[in-house]
């Protein structure tokens, strides 16, 4: 399996049916935090996600049909390798990705 977490007791990848390491369900990247943040793939998109104090917490590479739920403590760095592929929801509320990309690469900062 793929190690998609700086700490690997923070969270893990957990093995789809088909084989991929894809994780399912909330995925706890940071020990204390209730801050949650959901995507939804509908290409194949590269995903990084540091803390404030630029750790990273979280890089995979998801693919088309994929959803993805992080949960931790902000503020999360998030770059996003093909922007036009992903939804992405903090806390409940779509964030517009549009704003924060540049050739198809979004960068930005949740839960200053």
């Amino acid at each position: 399996m793929a190690e998609i977490a700086a700490d690997p007791d923070l969270g893990a990848a957990i093995a789809s049916p088909n084989g991929d390491d894809i994780a399912y369900g909330p995925q706890r990247i940071t020990p204390t935090g209730d801050e949650e943040l959901w995507f939804e793939f509908s290409e194949d998109c590269w995903v990084e996600v540091q803390g404030g104090d630029e750790q990273l917490l979280y890089n995979y590479l998801h693919r088309q049909g994929d959803t993805l739920n992080l949960v931790g403590q902000g503020p999360f760095r998030i770059l996003l390798g093909y922007s036009p592929g992903v939804q992405l929801v903090y806390n409940g509320e779509r964030v517009p990705l549009a704003p924060h990309s540049r050739n198809g690469v979004a960068s930005l900062v949740l839960g200053q």
